[in-house]
């Protein structure tokens, strides 16, 4: 939120609210989020957490529950990719090696 702030030079903003978010004392708002995605590209990554990324996607709803479909599409298209393809199948052989052999 800083870098946005300093990248913007959001003065209209009120300092307090402001100061509020950057310290987590405050929630910020999506559409905040998606606004600094859109500006900062991968620099926001760096600050926000994978649940926030996948909050804002759609992937979990506002009440934290995975959708799962919408997870399972993002898995099919992850799988088009050969290199993501490779770390799907490293990641579920290191997490589920027992399930697989017992399926």
């Amino acid at each position: 939120m800083e870098r946005l702030v300093g990248k913007l030079g959001l003065r209209s903003v009120a300092e307090q609210c402001v100061s509020m978010m950057i310290n987590g004392r405050k929630r910020i708002p999506d559409h905040c989020v998606e606004k600094a995605m859109e500006i900062l590209g991968d620099d926001v990554r760096e600050v926000l957490r994978a649940r926030d990324l996948l909050r804002i996607c759609g992937a979990i709803d506002q009440n934290g529950f995975l959708d799962r479909v919408f997870i399972m599409e993002i898995l099919a298209e992850a799988s088009r990719d050969e290199v993501l393809k490779k770390m799907i199948l490293e990641f579920s052989v290191k997490h589920f090696r027992e399930d697989l052999r017992r399926s």
